[in-house]
């Protein structure tokens, strides 16, 4: 009986062409392996296309520190002096309440 209820399930479609919840719960593992196989292999070409950009980011840092280190370090005390300041802000707040 669950084999007909299947077979009727994937037979039948709603009107705007899209899987009820029912069709879905009898979706075929291959299926779903498939899905998940796509989506996988999707994410690792994404991650691979933002380590190339964080490599070239990080390059080009590296290479703006060395032709100019007086303004490298101008900057990062800058840096580090917001956030000193900005952590000191929230530690004060804290001790208020």
């Amino acid at each position: 009986m669950l084999v007909e209820k299947n077979k009727q399930l994937r037979s039948t479609d709603d009107s705007y062409g899209l899987q009820t919840a029912a069709q879905t719960k009898f979706m075929d593992t291959d299926q779903v392996k498939d899905k998940i196989m796509e989506a996988k292999d999707s994410a690792e070409q994404e991650i691979e296309k933002l380590k190339g950009d964080v490599g070239d980011v990080l390059k080009q840092a590296e290479e703006y520190i060395k032709e100019n280190p007086n303004k490298a370090a101008m900057i990062s005390a800058g840096i580090g002096t917001a956030l000193g300041v900005a952590i000191a802000m929230l530690i004060h707040t804290g001790k208020k309440k």
